[in-house]
């Protein structure tokens, strides 16, 4: 079934209208979640609750109650897929779940969720309740009819435009991670993120920029990103490492040399490098990686 033969035609005037005052990162009052479940193989206690008795291996569509629905929902569909001019193709814009966290937040973990750095929460600048802790929830888009907007009035999530790019920056990362070999995450970051946890007041004591001076890690992978014949830590300098700072980097990579022998993968000497002078071709080879214990923005 394609999309356009659930059009309307002529296309509603009213929902015309409506959509030309949203755009990306607007709020949506009143989202409900609604999924296809897997009634033999739940993975939610909402789907063990719901569908106990059905005995087919099929899906079924489920739909929260009222009592849980989320409070708002930020519009994640580019502005110009929202309102589309000339002919329409779509009749429905996406939106991410949006709710205050809160009540479930440890110590520290607001800062890391204001910085980008905690799991696929985003902070919202623009807080729609003067309570609480509101986020966007990207691990989850849910479909609304355009319809939807007719009536409603736009309310906004970030104070500024640089917030509202950053948004757009996050959603795009987001979808565009490729498949990598599960070892390179699973060892190499959580390698570095323990190592810079362990180091970092020792470093930060005799006034060393090895951690404070990295504005963000890459890999740069040889062969096929599944398959790799080889790996490299790209270390990007906001300024340029001294390079006793550097050597402790080195260290990482000489005591870590081993660690992805099992998969056949040869772990290279680190590399350092600004982005002002690396060309963009060369960039875009890379696979940013999230180092949350180096304290900066995500740029995975």
């Amino acid at each position: 079934m394609n999309l356009e033969s659930l059009l309307i035609d002529p296309w509603p005037r009213e929902i015309s209208a409506a959509a030309d005052k949203f755009h990306q990162g607007h709020l949506v009052e009143d989202i409900r979640l609604l999924y296809m479940s897997s009634p033999q193989s739940p993975a939610t206690s909402f789907t063990s609750r719901n569908t106990a008795s059905d005995s087919e291996r099929a899906l079924r569509p489920l739909i929260l109650p009222q009592n849980l629905a989320y409070r708002y929902g930020i519009i994640t569909s580019a502005t110009c897929d929202l309102a589309e001019a000339g002919d329409h193709k779509n009749p429905f814009f996406q939106v991410a779940p949006v709710f205050d966290i809160a009540g479930d937040l440890r110590s520290g973990q607001e800062k890391q969720i204001k910085e980008g750095r905690l799991g696929d929460f985003v902070y919202l600048t623009q807080q729609p309740q003067p309570e609480g802790v509101w986020v966007a929830d990207l691990r989850v888009s849910i479909p609304v009819e355009k319809g939807a907007l007719v009536g409603r009035m736009p309310i906004d999530a970030f104070l500024t435009e640089g917030d509202r790019i950053a948004f757009a920056a996050r959603l795009a990362r987001r979808v565009a991670r490729a498949a990598l070999h599960e070892d390179l995450h699973n060892l190499v970051v959580s390698s570095i993120n323990d190592w810079v946890k362990r180091k970092e007041r020792d470093i930060r004591a005799v006034g060393s920029g090895a951690f404070t001076d990295v504005e963000r890690v890459a890999l740069n992978i040889v062969g096929d990103r599944l398959q790799p014949r080889a790996v490299q830590v790209v270390v990007f300098e906001e300024t340029r490492l001294e390079n006793k700072d550097r050597a402790i980097w080195r260290e990482w990579r000489h005591a870590s040399r081993n660690l992805l022998k099992n998969a056949q993968i040869k772990l290279d000497p680190c590399i350092f490098a600004t982005l002002a002078k690396m060309p963009v071709r060369e960039y875009e080879r890379l696979v940013p990686l999230s180092i949350p214990t180096l304290g900066r923005t995500a740029h995975w």
